[in-house]
């Protein structure tokens, strides 16, 4: 009977010695489990984080995205567009030459107004 005891014995040591090891790993592991407070944070969070049928609708529509290649084209080309200021000074430039170009035929009608009244007042 003494014999049975003390196999059982070590045989308990043994356990004891293997549930110190698994409480250590389960210690260790403990430490990065989520809190009450950590979950009561998510969950008041919830209603911000995107469903499945909004990232459906999100998928649906890539095909209006650019692509990087695409904003990469556009950037390089940034250099040929106009400014405010170059369209400014291009109406600006309009500006004159038509107000030159009215002056002009204002001119051109008026000098050939008068040169038919005066024939017309000599033919007459």
């Amino acid at each position: 009977m003494l014999e049975r005891l003390e196999k059982r014995v070590e045989h308990l040591e043994t356990d004891v010695g293997q549930i110190k090891v698994d409480l250590t790993r389960l210690v260790t592991r403990s430490e990065e489990f989520s809190t009450k407070t950590d979950l009561a944070k998510l969950t008041a969070r919830c209603d911000e984080f995107a469903t499945k049928t909004d990232l459906a609708k999100l998928t649906a529509r890539c095909d209006e995205f650019a692509t990087k290649t695409e904003l990469a084209k556009l950037t390089a080309r940034c250099e040929e567009f106009a400014t405010k200021s170059d369209l400014h000074r291009e109406v600006s430039g309009l500006h004159r030459e038509i107000s030159a170009q009215t002056k002009w035929i204002t001119a051109t009608i008026l000098g050939v107004a008068a040169l038919c009244m005066t024939s017309a007042k000599f033919l007459f």
